[in-house]
């Protein structure tokens, strides 16, 4: 029997529709590869999206030496929010395979992303991101007041910060 995954993402919800979200990357069995070089390729093609992509702006991210937190911003997107991770693991990891990198893949086969729902939830995160880099789990009805979306998102948001990291807020 072949195992397949879980699929994560929202049912029936349009991911390139005007709104903000949390990703997280991260890479492959969570091994340390973002060493300092890998780390700034890693900068600058998160900070190229908004290049490649009318519409999106990159408001905030962490690069962590196994995982990666960032924040998009849509509007009026043209792609949708897996096009965009999709570009990203692709042009990373050619890069990063291009400066040396030996292993099959650097990154995991999934990400884990959450729609911010409000004002509030975005400054949360983000504080999140900055604050709270050794936290192995998010708690959602901290940033939302509600216990019940804990439950709802617990078993997506698994993939957390577990070391040091460099965060940066855009504009």
């Amino acid at each position: 029997m072949i195992k397949s995954r879980k699929n994560i993402r929202l049912k029936n919800y349009d991911y390139s529709q005007d709104g903000a979200y949390f990703i997280t990357i991260c890479t492959d069995f969570r091994q340390p590869k973002i060493d300092d070089n890998t780390k700034v390729l890693i900068e600058n093609e998160l900070k190229d999206l908004e290049n490649i992509f009318e519409g999106l702006q990159l408001d905030f991210y962490s690069i962590m030496p196994d995982h990666i937190h960032f924040i998009l911003i849509f509007h009026k997107m043209k792609k949708s929010l897996p096009e965009v991770i999709k570009t990203f693991k692709s042009k990373t990891t050619i890069k990063i395979k291009r400066s040396g990198y030996q292993g099959r893949y650097f990154w995991q086969k999934n990400y884990y992303e959450h729609v911010i729902r409000n004002e509030n939830g975005l400054h949360k995160i983000r504080e999140y991101i900055t604050n709270n880099p050794l936290a192995e789990e998010i708690k959602w009805e901290n940033i939302y007041g509600h216990p019940a979306i804990s439950a709802v998102v617990a078993d997506l948001g698994r993939q957390s910060s577990r070391a040091s990291s460099t965060t940066t807020k855009i504009k």
